[in-house]
């Protein structure tokens, strides 16, 4: 048992001398936290300006529909229509 302490005592030491000597290469806890934060953030933001891009454009061809049906029972010649169009 004593050799048993004995080297989990050296390792412990060992492990001391390598976290003192060697620089730490991770940024702390708050900076990684807040990198996190701002990730999440940024994500939402594109995510519902996708989700609000997608809206629009189904808002768009639901009207496009509409107007459309609606001048179908008009008979308009294909002139007609893309004069419509173009305004």
């Amino acid at each position: 048992m004593l050799l048993l302490q004995n080297k989990i005592d050296q390792f412990t030491t060992e492990l001391i001398v390598q976290a003192t000597t060697c620089p730490s290469t991770l940024p702390s806890l708050e900076t990684i936290d807040q990198r996190l934060k701002e990730f999440v953030r940024l994500h939402h933001l594109d995510l519902r300006r996708a989700i609000n891009h997608q809206i629009s454009k189904l808002h768009s061809n639901i009207l496009i529909k509409k107007f459309s049906k609606q001048l179908s029972a008009f008979r308009l010649t294909p002139k007609q229509v893309q004069a419509f169009i173009e305004l």
